[in-house]
């Protein structure tokens, strides 16, 4: 109820809440809390047993807490623990540098031949347009002495064909 008097009180406007409004809100919040007193009080009261306990108050902390044996032994696992783990952690990474390494060389071995062959097929195909050149020229040349001969007999002919032109003049 006392939450539910707060909201309605933050809710409200200041020009909204008259002062009998706030002497009530009020009260009844100073009577609430006297009835709750007055009812822990009474409950205090009537249900009050002393009971103790026979066991000491180190026995209970033995069982709430840990020993300092136990954790001094803790602490001893612990670093163990630790330096096992630095151990494992140094033989990996010592195993992750070999690994590096043969992979490293395994890669410059497989560049190297990768680089042998790239050059191997840029010669070979230099010298494959090279031979096919060399043969175009030849068949350039050839080409260029058939035409030359060609022409000396379209030559011998024209020149039989005016000797013709000639013998045939001087028999008529």
């Amino acid at each position: 109820m006392i939450p539910e008097l707060f909201t309605l009180l933050a809710e409200t406007t200041p020009e909204k809440i008259s002062p009998a409004a706030v002497g009530v809100i009020i009260g009844s919040i100073i009577a609430s809390l006297f009835s709750a007193g007055l009812i822990g009080k009474k409950m205090g009261e009537g249900n009050v047993k002393a009971h103790i306990v026979n066991d000491p108050v180190m026995v209970r902390m033995a069982e709430e807490f840990v020993p300092r044996r136990e954790f001094e032994k803790l602490e001893v696992a612990v670093s163990l623990n630790c330096q096992e783990a630095k151990a494992l952690f140094a033989q990996t990474m010592a195993a992750i540098a070999q690994q590096n390494q043969q992979l490293t060389r395994t890669i410059e071995n497989q560049n190297g031949r990768l680089t042998k062959k790239i050059e191997e097929f840029g010669s070979s195909a230099f010298r494959g347009r090279k031979e096919i050149w060399e043969q175009v020229n030849e068949q350039r040349d050839r080409l260029a002495a058939v035409e030359v001969h060609t022409d000396v007999a379209s030559k011998l002919q024209k020149l039989g064909d005016s000797i013709e032109k000639l013998a045939s003049q001087s028999q008529q």
